[in-house]
């Protein structure tokens, strides 16, 4: 029964995004929803998906365990990232420079309570199926020469808005 009214519901919602009339048959329905599919295609509004085949109880087996492996590796990371952040930003509380109140670090741990760094979530089985060919293509921004003309918020922020100097080396040298 609770699988006939996913069908059922999936149908219905299928019907409203597509704008198909649900009194059709569900053969004509599907019909008209495969013409649909195939003319968001042609004018590439749907991309091709990267999976086209039904997959195996292994290779899903395989699927999960490398989603596993890839959620935990970027969940450390991520981790350690945040870490390295708040010891940096704790670093300023302590900081001798003229330049640098007590107000700015307040300021500094205010901003970050209210714009949290956004965590990482596990890829569900069917967003990882749904995944199309168009990301595949990565753009590397690690180092200068490959990053020209990429207009990337990543790279503004770590590689375009540097820190001043904090010092560390006698003076005269």
């Amino acid at each position: 029964m609770e699988v006939d009214n996913v069908a059922l519901n999936t149908y219905e919602l299928l019907c409203d995004v597509l704008d198909i009339n649900q009194s059709k048959s569900i053969k004509d329905t599907f019909q008209i929803i495969n013409q649909k599919i195939s003319e968001l295609r042609k004018d590439h509004t749907l991309k091709n998906p990267l999976v086209k085949d039904s997959l195996s109880k292994k290779e899903l087996s395989v699927l999960e365990n490398v989603n596993d492996a890839m959620y935990e590796d970027y969940r450390l990371r991520e981790e350690l990232f945040k870490l390295r952040s708040q010891a940096t930003i704790e670093s300023f509380q302590y900081s001798k420079a003229k330049h640098f109140k007590i107000e700015d670090y307040n300021t500094m741990i205010k901003e970050g309570q209210k714009h949290p760094i956004p965590s990482i979530s596990k890829l569900s089985r069917a967003e990882i199926l749904s995944a199309s060919e168009d990301m595949l293509l990565i753009e590397k921004i690690s180092n200068i020469d490959s990053s020209k003309g990429t207009n990337n918020s990543t790279k503004k922020y770590i590689l375009e808005d540097k820190p001043k100097d904090r010092g560390g080396r006698m003076v005269g040298h």
